[in-house]
């Protein structure tokens, strides 16, 4: 705490324009989660199906990178042209300078190998990706030791955080409430959290989420799936058309009558485990094959339709999910 005091009175002080910003950020309902732009815990909720094979097919990419940290350097002026370690970085290079990886032993390169007792790189990577993709917000808890220095890292849950917003600073700190905990929450100050979003055209305070542009096409999605089992579910296939018997006193059968046969009918051949099952019935009952409408084709149509739209969403190419059959050595890389 005291190192917190001093780093804090040491601290230069709030520009105007982030005062002016910050004095302008307060919500007019401070509830929660009524302050988030979108119902985080809903859209946690929609981690399934289309959604769920996107976000993981980009998870388990970021995840399976190791990170690498290097330093920037100047490049010896008698030096031109000289090939740099690193061909990928977060920033383009300047003329004349150059990167160096960093030490094994260097703390960032350990603490990103082992961001926190529980988690591996790999899980600690998929889960922020989970998030970013998921909330358009990812938070991850940077946890000192006792020097000071970053010492564990953490993801906390998109649906478990409230920014904050300060008097002087854009964001004073993050509320922590874990959901469905009985345990409370805690507070975690603005320089303790790492806040990673998609730019929102609605605050400065939160990210936008993929799930809020494409909310309609994913409830569709959800929608048509959900039809579908249910169309199975309760659906009667036979094919087939009954016609009672009119010397059997069927002429005109009573409300009474037609629940009787419909009970028996629906107890033999209802669900999806019966279509086509042989149908046998007593002497004058006739019966006949129908041509049924397919219902199904259109429903083919429609999911392959949403499908694309939710992958579309997400950037994420039919080949890289394993569903297009025309893929070579040359698009399998380009797609990657």
């Amino acid at each position: 705490r005291v190192l917190a005091r001093i780093k804090a009175a040491f601290a230069p002080p709030a520009a105007r324009g982030e005062r002016s910003m910050a004095g302008m950020m307060w919500p007019s309902n401070r509830g929660w989660p009524g302050s988030w732009q979108a119902d985080r815990i809903e859209q946690v909720r929609h981690y399934k199906g289309w959604v769920y094979v996107a976000i993981n097919a980009i998870a388990e990419e970021i995840s399976s990178q190791k990170p690498q940290v290097a330093y920037v350097v100047q490049a010896p002026p008698q030096v031109k042209t000289r090939l740099r370690p690193l061909t990928k970085a977060l920033a383009r290079l300047r003329p004349g300078e150059e990167l160096e990886l960093c030490e094994a032993n260097h703390p960032l390169v350990m603490l990103l190998a082992n961001p926190n007792g529980p988690d591996t790189s790999v899980e600690f990577w998929y889960e922020f990706s989970l998030f970013l993709c998921l909330t358009g917000s990812a938070y991850v808890w940077v946890v000192a030791n006792k020097v000071g220095l970053p010492d564990e890292l953490w993801v906390i849950p998109s649906h478990w955080v409230r920014t904050v917003p300060g008097t002087e600073r854009l964001v004073e700190r993050y509320e922590i409430r874990p959901y469905l905990s009985a345990a409370g929450g805690f507070d975690i100050p603005a320089s303790e959290i790492i806040h990673v979003k998609y730019a929102s055209p609605l605050t400065k305070l939160e990210g936008h989420a993929p799930l809020q542009a494409g909310a309609e096409w994913i409830d569709c999605d959800e929608s048509v799936s959900q039809s579908r089992w249910a169309a199975f579910k309760n659906g009667v296939w036979p094919g087939l058309h009954m016609e009672l018997p009119l010397d059997a006193g069927y002429s005109d059968p009573t409300e009474q009558d037609l629940d009787k046969i419909y009970a028996k009918f629906t107890a033999r051949f209802q669900g999806e485990m019966k279509t086509d099952r042989p149908v046998i019935t007593g002497p004058g009952v006739k019966l006949n094959r129908l041509t049924l409408t397919p219902m199904e084709l259109g429903y083919f149509q429609s999911a392959e339709q949403l499908r694309d739209f939710v992958l579309a969403l997400f950037r994420v190419n039919k080949s890289i999910i394993g569903i297009s059959e025309d893929v070579n050595y040359a698009t399998a890389i380009a797609a990657m």
